[in-house]
C-alpha cells in the first residue's frame, strides 16, 4: 500500500477515532488526517486545527463491529451520485425475506452490509426524505 499523507504541521499525523455512522459510539480504530484533517477541524469549529478525540467521518458508511453484529448496513446510492448519506440497519430476517437471490443473499449477509438505490428503498416501505438537501 502506498497511501500517504500530508502531515500537519502543528499535529503531525492528527489521530482521531471516527464514530460508528448507526449507533454513534466509537469504532475500534484510528485514522490518520495529517493537514486534511486540520482543515476539517478548522472549518468544524477547532481554530488549532487538532482533530478531535471522536469524531464523525464524512462519506463512512461501514458499521462497527457491534452493530454488524445486530444487523445488515443498508447504504442508500445512486448510479450517478453514489452514497447519499441515508443509512439505516436491519436485521437478517428482513434481508432473508427481500432479496431472492440466494447468492446475493449469502453475500449481503457475509459482508453485513447493502447498497440500494432510493426507488428500491421506496418501493420497500422505507422512509423517504429530500435528496436535494
Amino acid at each position: 500500500m502506498s497511501e500517504s499523507i500530508l502531515l500537519s504541521e502543528k499535529h503531525g499525523v492528527n489521530p482521531t477515532i471516527p464514530v460508528c455512522p448507526y449507533c454513534g459510539k466509537p469504532k475500534n480504530e484510528i485514522v490518520l488526517t495529517g493537514y486534511a484533517g486540520e482543515k476539517w477541524a478548522k472549518k468544524n469549529g477547532h481554530p488549532d486545527g487538532q482533530m478531535p478525540m471522536y469524531s464523525h467521518m464524512e462519506g463512512d458508511y461501514v458499521p462497527c463491529e457491534e452493530c454488524k453484529k445486530q444487523g445488515i448496513a443498508i447504504v442508500e446510492a445512486t448510479p450517478l451520485h453514489g452514497y447519499t448519506g441515508r443509512l439505516f440497519l436491519v436485521k437478517e430476517e428482513f434481508i432473508k425475506k427481500v432479496v431472492k437471490s440466494k447468492e446475493m443473499m449469502e453475500d449481503i449477509l457475509k459482508k453485513r452490509i447493502c447498497f440500494m438505490e432510493p426507488v428500491v428503498l421506496k418501493m420497500l416501505g422505507f422512509p423517504m426524505g429530500d435528496l436535494n438537501k
